[in-house]
């Protein structure tokens, strides 16, 4: 029998974010003359002339800028009446319906604008950027493709052409495109920073690494640029150097959540524990509703034999409003490892009643269950499991020792081949595991085993 455990979350904290700090193209310019400077002078311009399609349209520039959107919309949707063709004015009503989310209707406006001018680029590039918004990556692409045709040289373009490929899963395309970046301005921080993330994506870490330090040469007071170097370097399994990075970011923001977060989960790895508690501890005081903070500082607690700690903490989550379920269920792993098996089962109860699809708290109840040699009540929750995840090979196995145990030998053989199929390496224990004693003479059982054995091997090559 494994008596072991399968949770449900996996505790890293990234922070991977495409930062783009191109604003969205809003259009001023419409005629070579002086303009007004307050919104008193724009009101008084509008008012004038009640027909002029550019008064309206200058004073819902002037209202934008000054962040009163209701009054913006007003003012350009009168100047398109006056004007159907204004493709500024279309431009610019999209800006300002995005900012209000209503996304539909400034994709719209987006594209009458480019219906009226199809030349017009900063409709263009602001269309792109808003299907980048909806995660319409591919729709962004081609529009970024389209702005690119009227200008091939503009740098902010190639590096949302990058984002959008490396959104789409095209990390490759997505490297060609910030590399473009760079070559027509190769200062700007943040396309070195997306092209770092490109190779992150392509898990060409290294080269994540250097286009991380050179994005930190240009700007070195971005913190989310350390800590994606953090991240880089954590997968190589550096800790030291991004334990380095991690706390570069800290120390130009102290405030800043992930940092502290990505910080906790590798002094975890180094097996800091007092450190990775620490700053668990930090995040949730920076945010006491930090649901990754509470279940992860938890598992850590609970991983280190101090269970009353890890009780403590998840009881404060749930006080804060954390996801029932979920600290029900580590509430449940918590108790089993603590050997309160009949508390175990009334938490991973009520893990599942809340969150019935949850195969690892099936399983963990089909555990905690056989522990307490209620067999029949463990063989359903270890069925209910199976039924959630039908791959889920521990399940299997543990079935077979329970039918063993229940004098059903040929559904037990049939149920242990079935888990070894799913993962071979359960052989291994399945030749010492006293529950399957009655099994390992049989010659069944040993082909099984050779098979196992003979897959491992071949895996290895």
């Amino acid at each position: 029998m494994i008596s072991g455990y399968i949770s449900n979350y996996r505790f890293l904290f990234t922070t991977l974010l495409f930062l783009c700090f191109v604003s969205d193209q809003i259009v001023y310019t419409a005629a070579n003359q002086s303009l007004p400077t307050s919104i008193k002078e724009f009101q008084k311009w509008a008012k004038d002339s009640p027909r002029s399609a550019e008064a309206h349209y200058y004073l819902g520039s002037a209202y934008f800028s000054q962040n009163n959107i209701p009054l913006s919309i007003t003012a350009y949707r009168k100047a398109i009446t006056l004007n159907p063709n204004y493709a500024q004015a279309y431009n610019n009503l999209g800006l300002a319906y995005v900012k209000q989310n209503k996304i539909s209707d400034g994709i719209r406006s987006y594209q009458e604008s480019i219906s009226a001018d199809p030349d017009f680029f900063a409709a263009y590039f602001n269309l792109g950027k808003t299907y980048c918004l909806i995660n319409e990556f591919g729709s962004a692409i081609n529009v970024f493709k389209q702005a690119l045709h009227l200008k091939p040289n503009d740098y902010s373009t190639c590096n949302y052409l990058g984002i959008a490929y490396s959104r789409n899963g095209q990390p490759q395309k997505a490297i060609e495109a910030h590399h473009k970046s760079i070559l027509i301005h190769p200062n700007h921080s943040v396309s070195h920073f997306n092209l770092g993330l490109a190779y992150y994506y392509s898990n060409q870490t290294q080269s994540a690494i250097k286009s991380y330090q050179r994005a930190l040469v240009l700007d070195p007071d971005e913190v989310k640029f350390y800590n994606n170097l953090g991240l880089a370097y954590y997968q190589q399994k550096d800790y030291a150097e991004a334990i380095k990075a991690y706390q570069s970011a800290i120390a130009l923001e102290s405030g800043y959540i992930a940092g502290h977060a990505n910080l906790a989960i590798a002094y975890t790895d180094q097996t800091k524990l007092d450190c990775a508690v620490n700053s668990w501890l930090t995040v949730i005081r920076l945010s006491p509703e930090h649901k990754t903070a509470y279940l992860a500082l938890g598992d850590l607690y609970s991983k280190n034999g101090q269970f009353q700690l890890a009780k403590d903490i998840y009881q404060v989550a749930l006080s804060n409003g954390i996801d029932a379920a979920e600290v029900y269920f580590k509430l449940g792993m918590n108790y089993l490892r603590w050997n309160k098996t009949n508390s175990a089962i009334v938490f991973y109860q009520k893990s599942i009643d809340l969150a019935p699809n949850s195969a690892a708290a099936c399983y963990g109840l089909g555990v905690a269950y056989s522990r307490e040699q209620k067999n029949d009540s463990a063989i359903s929750a270890f069925e209910d499991a199976i039924e959630i995840k039908p791959d889920l090979s521990k399940a299997y196995y543990n079935l077979a020792c329970l039918y063993i145990s229940q004098n059903q030998s040929v559904k037990a053989m049939k149920t242990l081949k079935h888990s070894i199929d799913l993962d071979p390496r359960l052989a291994s224990l399945a030749t010492t595991d006293s529950d399957l004693s009655i099994l390992r003479e049989s010659s069944e059982f040993q082909e099984m085993i050779e098979k196992a054995h003979l897959s491992l091997k071949t895996e290895k090559y």
